[in-house]
């Protein structure tokens, strides 16, 4: 039996499914955050100091309305306009360290309508409507898809009930709409349309998995995101490997496979 004749039996007719050397987007490697609006403001949801993070979300939902055209015996359907469905976020409701933001989701929702003076603002320039990015990442940290959120507002917001014999940590779901979601091709296509600043997609400063940093990560190297193609610096003074106390000074990335 030939090499080719033995690798394809052992494939069992599964394809790339098969392959060791298929890279599989996994549900856990993910970041969400808020990246702007016309104003440029960022923040609220994410990874920042004053930003609640994620604990589950979703990809962007597309349904085409259809139009019926009526022709003799038959009903003709063709698409109609794109209507992009609500994304639900559930996020960690942390105490943030700023005495001036002690709810970051609050402090979005007040940008249009303060409860206690009862006030209601436009929505014109107040930022209420934000730029959203959504990143999928590899075991090493390689951004493999990036989704960008255009005018995202909060339509829900539910901070959840509490338990005394539940010891569980406080979450908070908030129900996003937006204007339409688009797959970024690069960084280049996450700007803010209609506003005097550009909004880029934001830019992976540390190479991280699971929150653990290992590295200064440098995509100049890599602008297609190709998986296992990335640069880390080698100065181990400056940039180490760290994880759990461990140093590696000297470290290669190898393309890595779930």
């Amino acid at each position: 039996m030939t090499t080719k004749g033995f690798s394809q039996q052992c494939n069992m007719g599964m394809g790339r499914l098969a392959d060791p050397t298929t890279l599989f987007k996994r549900k856990f490697r993910w970041m969400f955050r808020l990246v702007g609006g016309s104003n440029g403001q960022a923040g609220w949801i994410g990874e920042g100091i004053n930003a609640l993070p994620p604990l589950k979300g979703g990809r962007p939902s597309l349904e085409f309305k259809d139009i019926e055209v009526q022709h003799v015996t038959e009903d003709i359907y063709l698409p109609g306009k794109p209507s992009w469905k609500p994304v639900t976020f559930t996020l960690y409701d942390i105490n943030c360290t700023s005495s001036a933001l002690p709810s970051p989701i609050w402090t979005w929702v007040t940008s249009c309508y303060d409860a206690f003076t009862g006030d209601y603002y436009p929505i014109l320039d107040n930022n209420f409507k934000q730029n959203c990015c959504l990143e999928l990442y590899s075991g090493c940290g390689d951004t493999l898809e990036r989704w960008f959120f255009e005018n995202a507002w909060p339509s829900q917001i539910n901070w959840g009930e509490l338990d005394m014999s539940n010891s569980e940590v406080v979450t908070c779901e908030i129900t996003l709409k937006y204007d339409r979601a688009y797959l970024c091709i690069d960084s280049s296509c996450c700007v803010a349309r209609g506003g005097s600043s550009s909004i880029t997609a934001p830019s992976m400063s540390s190479l991280k998995t699971g929150g653990v940093t290992f590295g200064t990560f440098n995509n100049s190297t890599n602008p297609t995101n190709t998986p296992g193609t990335t640069s880390l610096t080698s100065n181990p003074t400056t940039s180490p490997l760290s994880t759990g106390g461990v140093r590696f000074p000297n470290f290669t990335p190898q393309t890595m496979h779930p």
